[in-house]
């Protein structure tokens, strides 16, 4: 018999019938009409290759492979009952496994700090942190690897799910004794070598290029950088400048002695993203991990 074209929708039925030998009960017992009953019942007996109940004087006795099915569906079923509905309402939250996340370190540097203690509430769990990959990871979602990713401006195939957390816009960051400071404006920041932070690695192009390009100018890339980590004293002690997202330009500018400028030209704000597959959407647990994702990116983080 091929598994794949049986109804499990049956199985109920299959047990009414070897319960209670007879199509009228099984049918009173499933609150069904007599005729669904014996329609159901026939396709059983056609699934199976076996009449299933026969006709036994003024009432209908099991065939010997509807008494042996009575020996072991019940049970069968009533534990797939069970596993089905701990599944459902088990007590045990889902973050206590590995809660597997994805964005760029300097926008993990922003949320973590928050959103650990959020999920704490839920119960224990472990979080792991890595960095984008040029392909999008649909494959690792499919899998179950992977809970939320966080990226901009990034086209989703059927299958995932996005919800914008807040809109995030670049500046300059900048050594305080940059002589680029004396006469601030385009000329200047023109003039001076750049660092592109570039998280999926190795690129010297990003949209402060685009932008630029419309207006007809270009500036020098010296330093393209995958990690944020490295920026602040890159940017310290030597003259290059970067433009970087506001929310980490504000973290760090103070603790290593850089300046924070406005673009002297317009560069368009872009959203921040949370995107997780469509599987896990009604999921209890991940719903409290989105809330707590969402409920960390805004400021403050006013706790219960």
């Amino acid at each position: 018999m091929d598994l794949t074209q049986f109804d499990l929708n049956l199985l109920p039925v299959l047990r009414a019938l070897i319960e209670e030998e007879s199509v009228s009960r099984a049918a009173k017992r499933l609150r069904l009409s007599q005729s669904a009953t014996s329609s159901a019942l026939a396709r059983l007996r056609k699934s199976l290759g076996d009449d299933l109940l026969a006709r036994s004087g003024r009432g209908m006795a099991l065939t010997p492979r509807a008494r042996a099915l009575r020996q072991s569906l019940p049970a069968t079923l009533d534990a797939m009952r069970t596993q089905l509905l701990q599944v459902q309402h088990t007590s045990t939250p889902e973050v206590e496994r590995l809660v597997r996340l994805r964005m760029p370190d300097f926008l993990a540097s922003s949320i973590l700090p928050k959103l650990q203690p959020l999920l704490q509430r839920h119960g224990p769990c472990r979080i792991s942190v890595t960095q984008p990959v040029p392909d999008l990871p649909l494959a690792e979602f499919e899998r179950g690897e992977l809970d939320l990713l966080f990226a901009s401006r990034v086209p989703l195939p059927p299958g995932l799910l996005t919800r914008t957390l807040y809109q995030e816009r670049f500046v300059v960051l900048l050594a305080r004794k940059h002589l680029a400071l004396r006469s601030w404006g385009l000329k200047a920041y023109l003039d001076a070598d750049h660092l592109l932070i570039s998280p999926r690695g190795g690129s010297f192009y990003g949209a402060v290029d685009e932008a630029l390009g419309k207006l007809g100018h270009k500036r020098r890339v010296v330093l393209s950088a995958a990690t944020a980590s490295s920026i602040p004293p890159i940017l310290r002690d030597t003259t290059i400048i970067a433009a970087v997202p506001e929310t980490f330009a504000r973290q760090v500018a103070s603790p290593w002695e850089l300046e924070i400028r406005e673009l002297p030209f317009p560069v368009a704000s872009y959203a921040v993203q949370m995107i997780w597959h469509a599987s896990t959407s009604k999921s209890k647990t991940h719903q409290a991990l989105r809330s707590a994702t969402i409920a960390c990116t805004k400021k403050p983080v006013v706790p219960d």
